[in-house]
């Protein structure tokens, strides 16, 4: 997929007006865009992506390389998202096995010495959200 901006917005017809006009702007001068109108999927997409890749590098104590990689890094990170997916589904947002195999293809994207700001915060001893994260995903999947 190309660079592009994202537009998310919510199913309520109010932000529909706003939202064709920033269009018509990005239009005039050429920024590339999408405009989704599952908000709700695309967070929950994107959380999947923090719980795998950011977690996993962080707590590791990695780069994107050691994702990117055949083996237990690249596992695990494959592992935390799957355990999204079901926690999503009680939420009433269909992830699924295609979204993990998405952001595969993002993530081997990545500079191999690159890091996520997660890993940055534990490098330089400030609080991180890996507790959010799990937290989040372990307090979800106890409700079912």
């Amino acid at each position: 997929m190309p660079e592009s901006s994202v537009l998310a917005i919510a199913p309520m017809i109010f932000f529909l007006k706003k939202v064709q006009q920033i269009r018509r702007i990005f239009d005039r001068v050429g920024i590339a865009y999408l405009i989704y109108n599952w908000m709700d999927r695309k967070i929950w997409a994107k959380f999947m992506l923090n719980v795998g890749v950011n977690q996993v590098v962080s707590v590791c104590g990695e780069n994107f390389g050691s994702v990117k990689k055949t083996g237990m890094a690249r596992d695990l990170m494959i592992a935390a998202m799957a355990e999204v997916i079901p926690v999503a589904r009680q939420e009433g947002v269909d992830l699924n096995e295609a979204d993990i195999i998405y952001w595969l293809g993002v993530v081997d994207s990545l500079s191999d010495a690159g890091k996520p700001s997660m890993r940055q915060y534990i490098e330089a001893c400030r609080p991180s959200e890996v507790a959010l994260f799990s937290g989040t995903v372990v307090a979800l999947g106890q409700k079912q």
